[in-house]
């Protein structure tokens, strides 16, 4: 059994090296967010995650969506949701993204800024003061 976090993040020669691991049983469990592909640079590429269920014949791979953002302010969240909904995530017929919109988690949230602009010249030498 193999389990791999941050599989947004893979290239293609560690996918073929993670279904190698697995042999012909394929016991294989992803976790990533198609949102959160950070490792272009090194060659990561978005559509090891975005295709992962066509690896095996239909049926065989159960996705389960994680829609709680237990982190984030929901102003964040809610930022987030509106801007990737602006988005235009297809091209030429592909989708380059899972539709899905991020839930706040039901905490309670203080009622203060959740974004601090912290530039220009006039908070240079004391932008330590206003975060804090």
């Amino acid at each position: 059994y193999l389990i791999i976090d941050e599989y947004q993040d893979t290239n293609t020669i560690q996918e073929e090296i993670i279904f190698l691991l697995a042999g012909r049983k394929q016991n294989i469990c992803v976790v990533g967010d198609d949102d959160q592909g950070l490792y272009r640079f090194r060659g990561a590429t978005i559509r090891n995650i975005l295709e992962f269920p066509n690896k095996f014949p239909k049926g065989v791979c159960t996705q389960l969506e994680l829609s709680i953002n237990y982190r984030s302010h929901p102003n964040i969240i809610q930022f987030y949701n509106q801007w990737m909904e602006q988005q235009n995530w297809n091209y030429k017929g592909k989708s380059f993204r899972y539709e899905k919109e991020i839930v706040p988690n039901e905490s309670k949230y203080p009622k203060s800024s959740t974004v601090l602009k912290v530039s220009g010249t006039e908070v240079l030498d004391s932008w330590y003061e206003e975060v804090y």
